[in-house]
């Protein structure tokens, strides 16, 4: 990526929010430098080139990633009748982080720098040439993203869905019906402009989840020979715990209610807004 487009700020803003940059930098060209009042906690020393980042941030990327270049006809063969790959090469250690997965990174080859690629969930790297000019760079960052999903997630919207689904899967842990759909739901808000499909499974998934767990529930309220006030009384205690606005309710709900209106008509509550 150009130098103009990495300093340019209305390109930076959009992808803070939009993409993840990954910078791989050989050593040797640019030196470490001092932070100018870092606050607590963060380091003292960043890259002279690449601010925010430390040397070896770019340098183990550049390792990771980079295919080493293939020896040509004309190269000499070092003086100790070594190749540059035959030499032994000490790993830089890296972090681990408990918890965390280690990153893979997909090995890229170019001719010159700099060289830019998408790199796509899968894993395959695509060479990406539009990268000289903020402008060009976005539009075609932007047509990237939308050949592999039409909705794809803000950073900050991102955040946003994992916070929601940690709290949303502790409480279903919890046993907790009504705190788990409650946290879904603003997940769920956004599907009237369409969630992105890795988004639109999670969520499918706990709701499924749920739905498995109450359904016996329905179909044993319902059963026997009980007197309808009865079962209405236990029905309307499971739709107490499952009536959260949903783009698509909850089975379980829909069948609670034909019950209700079958059975019970004067305990069927109002319907609820369409959302």
């Amino acid at each position: 990526m150009h130098r103009s487009v990495l300093e340019d700020p209305e390109f930076v803003a959009w992808a803070n929010e939009h993409v993840v940059v990954l910078v791989g930098h050989p050593p040797g060209s640019h030196k470490t430098v001092d932070v100018k009042k870092p606050k607590p906690g963060e380091p003292k020393t960043q890259c002279s080139l690449y601010l925010g980042l430390s040397c070896d941030d770019h340098e183990q990327v550049y390792e990771d990633a980079v295919e080493p270049p293939k020896a040509g006809k004309d190269d000499k063969p070092p003086a100790d009748g070594k190749a540059a790959s035959d030499k032994p090469k000490a790993a830089k250690p890296k972090p681990k982080v408990k918890g965390k997965s280690e990153l893979v990174l997909p090995k890229m080859s170019f001719d010159g720098v700099p060289a830019s690629f998408v790199v796509p969930p899968e894993g395959t790297p695509e060479l990406f040439k539009a990268d000289r000019e903020p402008k060009a760079c976005r539009e075609g960052l932007e047509a990237a993203q939308k050949a592999l999903d039409e909705h794809p997630v803000l950073r900050s919207r991102w955040k946003a869905y994992e916070k929601a689904f940690a709290d949303a899967e502790k409480a279903q842990k919890d046993g907790k019906v009504k705190v788990c759909l409650l946290a879904l739901g603003k997940i769920d808000a956004d599907a009237k402009d369409g969630l992105a499909k890795p988004v639109a499974e999670r969520l499918k998934a706990v709701l499924d989840a749920i739905q498995a767990k109450v359904a016996p529930k329905v179909a044993s309220a319902t059963a026997g020979s009980g007197a309808p006030a009865v079962k209405a009384k236990t029905l309307l205690a499971l739709r107490a715990e499952l009536d959260v606005p949903l783009s698509t309710p909850l089975p379980a709900l829909a069948e609670i209610d034909a019950w209700l209106a079958a059975n019970a008509p004067e305990a069927v509550p109002p319907a609820a807004p369409a959302k």
